[in-house]
């Protein structure tokens, strides 16, 4: 399955190609060690095959399971692991590790002020800031059509930009909604004069302080749920199309709506 078109997920076949190589006798060490990398993209049917393993390992086997959403791994799995939550790196850390891959100082600080605690995360900051710069400009373009929706009452506009943000693949509108939740929490921060929390810096030359106030305690937990929502539905295998039309009407009516 292409990684750009539909959610990831870790197949049976991926599971059963493990258990064999667990199978084989070790060649130098004493010890196998099986890592599955995104363990809550595990679905059930592949996870009894994985629980069988769990519950009567080889001699000698270690598995590390690595998830990103805890809440998303099956209980089964869960409850026969030692769960070990590494928590994010500082600002400090991320920078000096940019810096000494190469990155320019500016650069780097820039990306570890909004990396959130992901190294990855500041990397990609700095390599793809073309596409970054692009995915705020489409964000701010949404914020304005549903500004027009509500107080102008004209739709057209809405319905054109739901046609371009529909059309992203669904890797990329997984990226959009989770910029998005990035971009209301700083509204939010700004909007609640929390200064020490706040670091976003706008590509496109966007005012966040003009925007920050309607983002506010009335509203900023039905605008996370939103975004979440919409996440989860990608995984789900939603039809980008009507997901993206949907969810500019509702953003429109929690955002800017008086009631």
């Amino acid at each position: 399955s292409s990684p750009d078109n539909k959610p990831g997920v870790i197949r049976v076949g991926q599971v059963e190609e493990a258990i064999s190589v667990l199978s084989l006798k070790p060649f130098k060490s004493e010890k196998k060690v099986c890592i599955i990398w995104g363990l809550d993209y595990l679905k059930e049917v592949a996870g009894n095959k994985l629980l069988k393993i769990l519950e009567e390992p080889p001699s000698g086997a270690c598995f590390f399971l690595i998830a990103k959403n805890e809440k998303k791994i099956l209980p089964t799995i869960g409850s026969r692991c030692q769960i070990i939550r590494l928590p994010p790196l500082g600002e400090k850390e991320i920078l000096n590790n940019l810096i000494e891959m190469g990155f320019d100082a500016s650069q780097a600080s820039d990306a570890s002020k909004s990396s959130n605690g992901d190294l990855n995360d500041g990397v990609s900051k700095i390599i793809h800031k073309g596409v970054i710069k692009k995915r705020e400009g489409l964000f701010i373009d949404c914020l304005r059509v549903c500004y027009i929706a509500v107080t102008r009452g004209d739709l057209s506009h809405l319905v054109k930009k739901s046609s371009e943000l529909g059309s992203l693949s669904k890797s990329d509108l997984k990226e959009f909604f989770l910029f998005g939740i990035d971009f209301l929490r700083q509204s939010f921060f700004c909007s609640q004069n929390v200064e020490g929390l706040f670091e976003f810096k706008s590509m496109n030359n966007f005012s966040i302080k003009n925007f920050a106030p309607y983002v506010n305690n009335g509203n900023y937990k039905s605008l996370i749920s939103l975004f979440e929502t919409n996440l989860n539905n990608i995984d789900r295998n939603a039809n980008n199309r009507l997901l993206a039309t949907s969810f500019l009407l509702d953003f429109s009516a929690i955002l800017y709506s008086k009631s």
